[in-house]
């Protein structure tokens, strides 16, 4: 087998062990209901950090959309994948029109990552449970302080990590 495959199946076997985490265990650490988004934010940090790994970014999104459909209570197969692959390119493009890795741009495009992440699927179930001429409004309770603890506590963890990445890439240089 290829090491670029054994690669992949590692990659798929973290975001599993995650995905079991973010929906078994940290639900009983939950603050207020909110637990991070592991999977977004393993995705998100790939795509800010690594953005020339274009092929590896593509297969992570789609192996992690994947994941969440697992368990997902949507009602339409494969809105977390187009979800998690349109927040790609919306990383790559905010990415590139920010060029460079500092404070600022890693706010900005986490936030316009997150809210896509968020609301993209509650959009595109509202629309098709519109079309089938049902209204839902959505599978999930909504609330903007849910929302508003969710982009706080996943900002934390999402600048944690930023100055960990550049304390050791800086010492590695």
């Amino acid at each position: 087998m290829n090491i670029a495959y054994w690669k992949y199946f590692i990659w798929f076997l973290l975001l599993y062990l995650l995905l079991i985490i973010q929906v078994s265990f940290l639900p009983h650490l939950s603050i207020k209901g909110v637990v991070p988004d592991l999977l977004f934010l393993v995705v998100f940090f790939w795509i800010f950090l690594a953005p020339e790994e274009k092929k590896f970014i593509y297969v992570l999104s789609l192996l992690t959309g994947l994941l969440l459909e697992n368990y997902s209570n949507l009602p339409v197969f494969g809105l977390w994948v187009i979800t998690l692959f349109f927040a790609v390119l919306l990383v790559k493009k905010l990415g590139s029109i920010m060029q460079g890795l500092n404070f600022v741009s890693l706010l900005i495009v986490f936030s316009a990552a997150f809210l896509w992440f968020k609301f993209f699927p509650f959009i595109l179930t509202f629309f098709f449970t519109l079309c089938q001429k049902k209204i839902l409004l959505s599978p999930w309770t909504f609330s903007w302080q849910g929302i508003v603890l969710n982009w706080s506590l996943d900002l934390i963890i999402v600048i944690f990590c930023f100055y960990l990445y550049e304390f050791f890439h800086k010492r590695k240089s």
